[in-house]
């Protein structure tokens, strides 16, 4: 049962990392996106 334990923290950790990181991605995203728009809206 432990090492069932064990393996599930590892999974958790694993997704929580993964998450950490896409969020981040979706962030920059956003940031870049916003930026895109703002460039158009002073070029008009």
């Amino acid at each position: 049962m432990l090492a069932s334990l064990s393996e599930i923290s590892k999974d958790i950790k694993a997704l929580l990392a993964m998450l950490k990181d896409s969020t981040r991605k979706q962030g920059e995203a956003d940031e870049k996106a916003y930026g895109q728009l703002v460039n158009i809206a002073h070029k008009r």
